[in-house]
């Protein structure tokens, strides 16, 4: 059987001299026989069982090479196409005429070929090692069936075998394949009976679509990099995506890698016959969160099957993306951490419960009230009182209104807990001079800076023409509190100070973003930042600035 491994860093491909042949002609037809029935790739689901069978048109490749730590040559061939369906499959293929064959050749078959696939790298190819690899790719972008999933997708690979010399025309060989990663039966419940799924996305908080490399002497397959989610599309289907069926239930077939994910992030774009509206459903489930140690083990070669439910009626769940933090919650039992997300106006919506899991497993709960903010669009609580800096995980879960059988699924959103920081950056710590319009950065303590048209000597002159806009912003995350500027020749000089949840740009604000309020403190001013990640201070106004002070935590 094949193992899949742990990532392994990609080795560099190179092809390697051939070898000489004085023969005249080497060309041969060989017949190679699928071997091991319900291999491929037709997914009939019966009682209890599935049957599997090869189907018309598909093909195979065949990769002449040599054994391992060996310099010689390889090469790709590629077998006619089945004419029809068949449990045990038959396929011919033309190995050219070649200038140069190594002295003992071996045969590996696999599917599907690199053009069915749209592979980007050679299928075989040796590193530095003179280790023969063949080159595999699980699609991140999947076509599934209505009962099957996208061939294309379907990774299968053969032992190798070997011989002396090449074989002669006609000659039939049989190799045992096996399937790489895992087959994915997700059942999709509580959705609109007779609405279309056209598309979605699925992230198994793991990388599930890889690039892979091969190993036929070892019968091993290491995965190099990949994506997190894998993307699918129905729109191919004669109904324009996936129709659920009129008990609100659908079937998802994928392929991925073996491993093991505990967690699931599905997102489904869809439309409702009829109504002419298209509607989008995302659900996060934590199985930390559900119960410890319950997973999802994809193993290699087998299939793994699990639900996702949507309440019916929908509560809709306050998004992770969407939560707010205020204030810094390891202060030893003072102020604790502030959360804040989108109020639902769903009439089923009852309550929610909240509670952050550390890096052991361990809950912490908080009796904590919740608190609609005055314009009713936002709640808050305060929880994490008297919490250790560390590595923290929150749970959300909405609540429907007593007597709903159906419940929403948790949300979670990752958090660090940090001791307050504060940070102070003068003049003296920009490593160069500036020239115009040109930005540069340095990093301080953990933190990277950008500015623009700043110099120093004992202080910053910032900007010194007024026709050049000056700029200091962080370019990493960070929970802001307190920022104090302090000028050097005129405590109220023109200045703005902006804070953002996203990145700024090469030092401009966002478009419509407004700059802080700020208050005099013995003459300088002080912007509170409320949390936000990035800070940003531009002005055209030529000033010198002493120092920057910050409060901030990770």
């Amino acid at each position: 059987m094949l193992a899949a491994l742990g990532i392994v860093a990609a080795c560099s491909r190179e092809m390697v001299p051939e070898t000489v042949d004085t023969r005249d002609s080497n060309a041969t037809t060989v017949t190679v026989v699928a071997k091991m029935a319900g291999t491929r790739t037709t997914m009939e689901e019966g009682e209890g069982s599935f049957s599997f069978k090869w189907k018309a048109g598909d093909r195979i490749a065949l990769i002449e090479g040599c054994p391992a730590l060996s310099y010689d040559a390889c090469e790709t061939y590629k077998s006619n196409r089945l004419t029809a369906d068949a449990e045990e499959a038959v396929f011919t293929v033309n190995l050219e005429e070649r200038e140069s064959l190594p002295g003992r050749l071996s045969y590996t078959a696999m599917y599907p070929p690199h053009e069915d696939n749209d592979w980007e790298y050679p299928l075989g190819y040796y590193n530095e090692h003179g280790q023969l690899y063949l080159g595999l790719e699980f699609p991140t972008i999947q076509h599934p069936s209505v009962n099957c999933f996208d061939p294309k997708a379907d990774l299968l690979l053969s032992k190798a075998v070997y011989m002396d010399r090449r074989p002669g025309d006609e000659v039939q060989m049989t190799f045992e394949f096996a399937r790489v990663g895992t087959i994915v039966k997700m059942v999709l419940t509580g959705l609109p009976a007779g609405a279309v799924i056209e598309s979605g996305q699925i992230d198994f908080g793991r990388q599930a679509g890889y690039h892979l490399e091969y190993y036929p002497a070892e019968m091993l397959v290491k995965g190099t990099d990949g994506t997190d989610a894998i993307q699918f599309d129905y729109t191919h289907l004669p109904a324009g995506g996936l129709v659920v069926g009129q008990d609100g239930c659908a079937v998802v077939w994928l392929r991925c890698m073996s491993g093991v994910s505990r967690v699931i992030d599905l997102q489904l774009d869809g439309v409702t016959p009829g109504v002419q509206s298209s509607w989008f459903k995302h659900r996060k489930i934590s199985f930390r969160a559900l119960a410890e140690q319950k997973k999802l083990d994809f193993m290699e070669g087998g299939l793994t099957t699990f639900n996702v439910k949507f309440s019916n009626p929908d509560v809709e769940n306050p998004d992770p993306e969407t939560v707010y933090y205020y204030t810094n919650p390891a202060t030893n039992g003072t102020n604790g951490l502030t959360v804040s997300w989108p109020a639902s106006d769903d009439p089923d919506l009852y309550t929610y419960e909240i509670f952050l899991m550390d890096e052991d497993d361990q809950r912490h709960y908080f009796n904590a009230p919740l608190t609609l903010t005055p314009d009713g669009t936002r709640w808050e609580a305060v929880i994490g009182q008297g919490l250790s800096a560390g590595e923290y995980t929150l749970y959300i879960r909405a609540f429907a209104v007593p007597g709903k059988v159906s419940q929403p699924d948790y949300l979670e959103c990752n958090l660090d807990i940090a001791l307050p920081l504060h940070q102070t950056i003068t003049g003296g710590m920009l490593p160069e001079t500036g020239y115009q319009d040109y930005n540069y950065e340095f990093s301080y303590q953990s933190i990277t800076y950008g500015y623009r048209n700043m110099y120093y000597s004992t202080g910053w002159n910032a900007s010194p023409s007024r026709e050049q806009t000056w700029a200091f912003w962080t370019k990493n995350p960070l929970h802001l509190g307190t920022v104090l500027v302090t000028p050097r020749n005129n405590n109220t000089a023109e200045f703005q100070v902006y804070a953002s949840d996203e990145p700024y740009v090469d030092g401009h604000p966002h478009e419509s973003e407004e700059p802080l309020p700020y208050t005099l403190v013995y003459g300088n001013k002080q912007f509170q930042a409320d949390g936000k990640a990035y800070l940003l201070i531009e002005s055209r106004e030529s000033i010198w600035l002493d120092r920057i002070d910050f409060d901030y935590y990770h």
